[in-house]
């Protein structure tokens, strides 16, 4: 079994438990999604949209592997409805202890979910360069983890944001 592989398994593993999943509705349920349009200025990306739409897939080198071994993927400006995270600071308040704290987290938790969802692009993705995003996220998640139940898993109080 190669080490991508156990990569692989290990990310799902965590990402697909039940704990996993609570602890994620717990934080949708102090955060909200909103659709908003969204304008990519000089880009390479091949949104989901555009994707789905078969007269840009069959002309569209930077949504058409087969084609991109032909023709330059340009960049182009890119209009999409995108769906962005922000923090609920009502419900925050509402379900927290220590909400200052709680918001700092959510906001590196965001950027974070963000960053590693945010290259939806048809480029030249290899093998490596997902595992290096997998391997980021699969730190980011045992880092959270370390956060918010600490070292030991016992968890952690949290009364300020250097306590954090």
């Amino acid at each position: 079994v190669s080490t991508q592989s156990t990569g692989i398994f290990l990310i799902d593993s965590l990402a697909f438990s039940e704990i996993w999943e609570a602890c994620e509705n717990f934080v949708q349920s102090l955060t909200e999604s909103v659709n908003e349009e969204w304008k990519y200025e000089a880009t390479r990306l091949c949104t989901p949209s555009m994707a789905a739409n078969a007269t840009i897939v069959e002309t569209d080198p930077c949504c058409n592997d087969n084609l991109a071994w032909t023709q330059c993927c340009s960049e182009r400006d890119v209009v999409t409805n995108i769906s962005r995270t922000y923090i609920s600071s009502p419900n925050v308040k509402q379900q927290c202890q220590n909400p200052d704290c709680v918001e700092s987290l959510l906001a590196d938790y965001i950027f974070y979910v963000q960053l590693i969802d945010g290259d939806k692009s048809c480029s030249d993705v290899v093998t490596q360069d997902l595992q290096i995003l997998r391997k980021k996220e699969m730190n980011f998640f045992v880092e959270c983890k370390k956060q918010i139940y600490g070292e030991d898993g016992e968890g952690k109080e949290c009364f300020h944001d250097s306590d954090c």
